[in-house]
C-alpha cells in the first residue's frame, strides 16, 4: 500500500518533508565524508523527528512507537524503525544537532510565514500543542521579514531549551535496562563504528 496516498494534502509531514529535502545533498555528502555513513539517512531521520517534535513527542521511545503506528511518521521513514537508541544516538551528535537545529528554525519561520501557528500554540488537524512561544514575545501577525533576524534568534531559543528537555529524557531514556533489541542495536552501531574507522585508516594509508 502507497502510504503516501492516505496523507492529505495540506497535512504538516508534507510540509516537514518538503523543508528537510531542499538540504543540499553536498551539506549531506560532506556530513558522509567526514563521519562515514551512518545506518539511517540523516534526511529521514530528520524528518521523523521534527515530525515527532511538532507532535510534543520528545522521547526518543515514544518516537519509536510513533514509527510503528503513525500513518505520517511511517511514511517519512519510508516504514524504517530506527530504535530509540538510534534516535537517541543522532540527537547527541554535534553535526546532526547543528541540521536539527537549522531546520527547527526554518520550519518554524515557514509556518509562521503560512500562519499555521498563532499565539502560542500549533494548530495542526484542529490539534493544539504547547510551543512555549509565548516566552519569546513572538510578533506573530506581523510580516516574518521584516523580523527574520530577530525572530531566527528567537526561535533558536526555543529550540535550546527544547534541546535541555531532549537531552534529560535522553539520560534517563539510556540509564534504563538493556533488552534483546537494544543489543541489536549496539552490536549494529559497533560494527558501523568499526567499519567507518577503517575507512578512515584506508584513506590515510
Amino acid at each position: 500500500m502507497d502510504l503516501e496516498m492516505l496523507i492529505p494534502i495540506n497535512h504538516l509531514s508534507r510540509v516537514v518533508n518538503e523543508q528537510v529535502e531542499r538540504i543540499p545533498n553536498r551539506v549531506i555528502n560532506e556530513v558522509f565524508q567526514e563521519e562515514g555513513r551512518p545506518s539511517y539517512h540523516p534526511k529521514m531521520m530528520l524528518k521523523i523527528i521534527l515530525f515527532a517534535y511538532t507532535r510534543g513527542m520528545m522521547s526518543g521511545r515514544k518516537i519509536e512507537i510513533m514509527l510503528q503506528e503513525n500513518v505520517p511518521m511511517m511514511w517519512l521513514s519510508g516504514r524504517q524503525v530506527p530504535s530509540y537508541r538510534t534516535i537517541n544516538r543522532a540527537r547527541v551528535m554535534p553535526w546532526f544537532d547543528a541540521l536539527l537545529k537549522e531546520m527547527f528554525i526554518s520550519l518554524h519561520m515557514h509556518l509562521l510565514e503560512q500562519k499555521i501557528i498563532k499565539g502560542d500554540r500549533i494548530f495542526i488537524d484542529g490539534t493544539k500543542i504547547e510551543a512555549d512561544a509565548n516566552k519569546y514575545s513572538f510578533v506573530w501577525e506581523k510580516s516574518t521579514k521584516n523580523h527574520s533576524e530577530r525572530l531566527q534568534k528567537k526561535i533558536g531559543l526555543m529550540y535550546e531549551e527544547l534541546k535541555s528537555k531532549v537531552d534529560h529524557l535522553i539520560e534517563k531514556e539510556e540509564d534504563a535496562p538493556f533488552d534483546e533489541n537494544d543489543l541489536i542495536t549496539m552490536e549494529d552501531a559497533v560494527s558501523e563504528i568499526m567499519a567507518n574507522n577503517l575507512k578512515k585508516l584506508a584513506l590515510l594509508g
